[in-house]
């Protein structure tokens, strides 16, 4: 048998013995928070679009309020009770098609109301969901607004 002496060989590196694995378990830590935090980022990044096609469709759906043009605007635009409960119930479905009930983001909060006399607006919150609960704080939320006049549909020649 040829070469160094066992203890001639580990006499330099006693002290570092184990250091591979620690740096391991450090790295491996940071690296694991970094791929949660780009996967929170794409979970937000998605619902801010679900909430932002939710207040766009909320305020399609209630603008398209079924009128006729037999008086003035001002007599067919549908009384703010009405607007904002037509705009719970589109929420509330437009929530479950584009978010299948829940997948990113939590039940929507809506307001709508009735800007001038012909015009309404629709705001939509609603909460990501999130991967560390706490990572952000619990005030992390998504507003979106969306709102158009009233449509009114007439008969050809009718101004």
């Amino acid at each position: 048998m040829t070469g160094r002496p066992r203890g001639a060989r580990d006499r330099g590196r006693t002290g570092e013995r184990g250091s591979t694995a620690l740096e391991f378990a450090v790295l491996s830590v940071a690296f694991l928070l970094l791929v949660f935090l780009v996967v929170q980022a794409a979970l937000y990044y998605h619902a801010r679009n679900v909430v932002k096609a939710e207040a766009e469709g909320v305020a399609r759906a209630v603008r398209a309020y079924p009128t006729t043009a037999t008086g003035p605007l001002r007599d067919q635009v549908p009384p703010p009770g009405q607007v904002q409960s037509l705009a719970e119930t589109e929420a509330v479905r437009q929530w479950q098609l584009l978010d299948n009930g829940g997948d990113t983001t939590s039940a929507p909060e809506v307001t709508a109301e009735v800007v001038d006399y012909d015009q309404v607006r629709v705001t939509i919150s609603a909460k990501p969901i999130m991967i560390v609960p706490g990572l952000f704080g619990t005030d992390l939320e998504i507003t979106a607004t969306a709102g158009g006049p009233f449509e009114v549909f007439k008969r050809s020649g009718d101004d």
